[in-house]
């Protein structure tokens, strides 16, 4: 049986999901529908890079999670991606009665936006999920256009210096003290994003801290045999 939620928007469809488009102060919002959602609307937040390998998406919204994206296209986890992401929450909660303790989900460079909103708002999760995470601004940006970027974004101060408040890794604190579960995918010979300075930096520092992580090494991508595993292990951990 299909959802019966009253979801504002442009409906479409999305992999035979009812899916919906709307705006949020002019900022595009998607919502994916699952056909059978659990009890208290639970979803799944793609912090960045909607569509693109969504194994884990389907997967979840099998077992009756909404989908949830919404655009911080290029703010590199930023002060302008933190607002975008606070208004984003605070009307799926309060307007569409969606569960106040989603998964946080990213890929890549949207692990920026994914740490550093968990950690302005640890009790607001119930799990977070990287694979691939870019967590570290000493390894990122490098050309001149993305510094220029993540000037405007405020992660970079005027003379391209790291602010500090906005490396994730440099700010794990309240995610451990939390105990909010971490799931990592990584590939250990990872051409793009510097494995030593991200994902093992990342769960060298969950690991000091006795913090609650969970590590698979291995081209994933979000996709694999044990896809339904990790699904099945993130419906548990939603509170």
């Amino acid at each position: 049986m299909k959802s019966k939620m009253t979801i504002p928007g442009n409906k479409g469809i999305w992999h035979g999901y009812d899916s919906f488009r709307f705006e949020i102060e002019g900022i595009e919002c998607i919502v994916v529908s699952a056909d059978s959602p659990l009890k208290g609307n639970p979803w799944i937040w793609r912090a960045r890079f909607f569509n693109a390998d969504p194994a884990l998406d389907l997967a979840m919204l099998r077992n009756g999670v909404h989908l949830v994206h919404t655009d911080i296209t290029d703010l590199a986890g930023g002060p302008e991606a933190m607002r975008r992401m606070d208004r984003f929450y605070d009307y799926l909660v309060e307007k569409l009665n969606f569960s106040p303790a989603p998964i946080l989900e990213s890929y890549s460079r949207g692990a920026l936006p994914a740490l550093n909103w968990g950690i302005r708002n640890p009790e607001k999760l119930s799990m977070l999920i990287l694979d691939s995470p870019l967590c570290n601004l000493k390894s990122w940006p490098k050309s001149a256009f993305e510094r220029e970027l993540c000037r405007k974004a405020g992660v970079l101060a005027e003379d391209f210096s790291i602010v500090p408040e906005w490396n994730p890794v440099e700010n794990l604190a309240p995610l451990i003290q939390k105990k909010v579960p971490v799931t990592l995918i990584y590939e250990e010979k990872d051409n793009v994003i510097p494995i030593k300075d991200n994902a093992a930096l990342l769960l060298e520092l969950f690991k000091d801290g006795n913090g609650d992580i969970r590590a698979y090494s291995g081209k994933y991508e979000f996709t694999g045999d044990d896809i339904e595993q990790l699904a099945s292990s993130a419906v548990k951990a939603l509170k």
